[in-house]
């Protein structure tokens, strides 16, 4: 993606001239692409389930009253989770049963119900509806949601979180089985814009195909080298005792031609290894 201001909101593929990239706020894309002003779109996952007021990853798309159809669903970036947080201090709850317990002893014994801050109400209250928790207020507060059982605006959160750092950092805790929803960068598309245009229709297949060749060059290296043997069986020799070593590796020769010593190309050398195999570290935001 290719734009010669970064505060500019317009930009261009150069591998793709009729197509015209704009950036917005992740949570305006599905109404963008629902409304038919971006035949695509990249969002998270949550953002969408939210605005579909429906966190059911197994559902078919056909199920959903709206034009908008998901391309993939796992772009590989972006990953976090949806989940429900309560004050460590509460020793005695740690699953969502023990919510319910508490949500009924405020309701008859302090006369008010939970308080529960979240930026997503429609997949938190269908969450706690399959739970039967009913004895509850959500409230959408302003600020940082992980400050709100602090300063009593709240008694729980339901929020996005990637390790769990800053939940922690504020005196937080998950609950064993408080994963609202597991989520990352997805692609959507509005479906009647696909019917209608081929010329969308064509673009959309395209990123697909390049969007499929990123993920299968997942954990890959490629090594171009150029050697000189007398023959193609000594590269042959030479590729055979390397993928004998590498899993997974791959090779191709060409021949170059030329006078006198054949020269041969080695143009495409790829292995593929795990992460923990490739190396020792990681890295991830802390959330």
């Amino acid at each position: 993606v290719n734009r010669s201001n970064p505060r500019q909101y317009l930009a261009r593929i150069g591998s793709m001239p009729g197509m015209e990239v704009v950036f917005q706020r992740a949570a305006d894309i599905p109404p963008l692409v629902q409304d038919g002003d971006a035949a695509l779109g990249i969002t998270g996952f949550d953002i969408l389930a939210e605005h579909r007021g429906q966190s059911d990853e197994e559902a078919d798309e056909d199920d959903y009253d709206d034009d908008i159809i998901v391309l993939e669903r796992n772009l590989g970036y972006g990953h976090c989770r949806l989940v429900v947080a309560v004050p460590e201090t509460w020793i005695d709850v740690s699953t969502c049963a023990d919510l319910w317990h508490l949500a009924g002893y405020y309701a008859t014994q302090k006369g008010r119900t939970l308080r529960i801050a979240t930026k997503y109400p429609a997949l938190t209250g269908q969450f706690l509806r399959r739970h039967g928790i009913t004895h509850c207020k959500i409230v959408s507060p302003h600020g940082a949601l992980e400050a709100a059982p602090l300063t009593d605006t709240a008694d729980l959160i339901v929020d996005l979180t990637e390790t769990g750092t800053t939940l922690r950092e504020n005196h937080l805790k998950l609950l064993d089985d408080g994963i609202v929803l597991r989520s990352q960068a997805c692609l959507i598309a509005n479906a009647r814009l696909l019917n209608q245009s081929k010329g969308a229709l064509r673009m959309a297949s395209i990123m697909l195909e390049l969007i499929d060749a990123h993920m299968q060059a997942h954990n890959r290296s490629m090594l171009t080298a150029h050697l000189q043997v007398e023959g193609a069986d000594e590269i042959q020799r030479i590729c055979e005792q390397l993928k004998a070593r590498i899993a997974g590796f791959e090779f191709r020769v060409a021949s170059s031609g030329g006078i006198g010593k054949t020269s041969f190309n080695k143009e495409i050398l790829r292995f593929a290894q795990d992460d923990n195999q490739a190396s020792s570290g990681g890295s991830g935001k802390t959330g």
